[in-house]
């Protein structure tokens, strides 16, 4: 978790006020400022989740404050300076990172690739699929980390067979639902009550914990593809729909068709969607749409973006890039740019 346990016991007593907790050790309010090399050397020496260092200008100014318990930990950071983090090997369980961010942007980069969170977008992903990130000056976010076993033991009881986050949740999404919007809120709630009001105490429990797991799959938009299984309820006729999608996402397809392949009426096929997949059959087709076209653009290539996109069945381009971007957490041309080409 974020544990610092060990923090107060080093660096001399000058150094000390760098970290105020309050509470027995795995169950801590805590605040963490940095302002210079000296206690940012102090702060990566201590038993956490990312190392610090500063930008290329050498400037450091960092403040975390939040609660740190056996089972959860939510906390808010802000920077004026920015700063740049590296994957830490302390950690002693893998956990789920979901950081929402206020202002500011942040880049993750790890096992499935760059990752770009802006002000009103969430990012959610196992520690140990991160590598490292650049945090902008001026940043500001709410952050909670969750123990993955629990995390996973619910997803399995709600008959879903992945078993590794970046394999079923989209690691960005636009915090724009109201189901996402509190869940949000809810982290903000815990963190003004432990950390402006002083009642951490109230929050070590480890129902907290299965609140926020429960809110967060029930909240948090999936992945929906082939190497996704649907549930087994309707197992049948989805795959059949999927199948029939996936062959024909580059033509022109109606909700009609798709019901006819298969096999069922199209009110069935939309409940269906939404029980299974979490989305309409419309959702869908633009899900893997934008897909084909991030993965396009990701592997290069001198063919513009709106001939990727018109390929992939996007008419109108500023609907195109909305979309894109709320999916993806950057624009399309920033998909292209970072490949090694930028043909408008």
């Amino acid at each position: 978790m974020i544990e610092l346990r060990n923090f107060v016991d080093l660096g001399d007593d000058d150094r000390k006020f760098v970290y105020r907790r309050n509470g027995p050790p795995g169950n801590s309010a805590f605040e963490v400022r940095i302002t210079n090399a000296a206690e940012l050397a102090l702060y990566n020496r201590a038993p956490i989740l990312f190392n610090f260092g500063s930008l290329e200008d050498g400037d450091i100014d960092i403040t975390l404050s939040g609660i740190s318990t056996r089972w959860f930990g939510v906390w808010r950071l802000t920077t004026r300076s920015g700063f740049r983090a590296t994957a830490s090997d302390s950690a002693l369980e893998d956990v789920a990172l979901v950081q929402m961010t206020l202002k500011g942007r942040a880049s993750h980069r790890g096992l499935t690739g760059e990752h770009v969170a802006e002000a009103g977008f969430g990012f959610i992903r196992s520690f140990r699929d991160i590598h490292d990130c650049s945090i902008s000056p001026g940043y500001e976010s709410i952050n909670c980390v969750l123990r993955m076993k629990p995390l996973l033991q619910q997803m399995h009881q709600m008959n879903e067979e992945n078993d590794t986050l970046s394999h079923d949740f989209h690691p960005l999404t636009e915090l724009n639902t109201p189901a996402l919007r509190s869940f949000q809120q809810n982290l903000q709630t815990i963190f003004d009550r432990v950390v402006m009001s002083g009642e951490g105490a109230s929050f070590a429990d480890p129902l907290v914990e299965e609140i926020l797991i429960g809110q967060l799959l029930g909240s948090w938009p999936r992945k929906a593809t082939q190497t996704t299984p649907p549930r087994p309820a309707s197992s049948r006729h989805i795959q059949r729909s999927l199948d029939f999608i996936e062959a024909h996402l580059a033509v022109p397809i109606s909700v009609a068709e798709v019901a006819t392949a298969a096999g069922v009426g199209v009110r069935a096929l939309q409940s269906s969607f939404r029980k299974d997949l979490g989305r309409t059959p419309i959702q869908y087709i633009i899900d893997r749409r934008l897909e084909k076209v991030h993965d396009e653009l990701q592997r290069g290539g001198s063919t513009s973006i709106s001939s990727v996109a018109s390929r992939w069945g996007f008419v109108h381009m500023s609907d195109f890039s909305r979309r894109y971007r709320q999916r993806f957490g950057c624009t399309p041309s920033e998909t292209q740019i970072r490949a090694g080409h930028g043909n408008p």
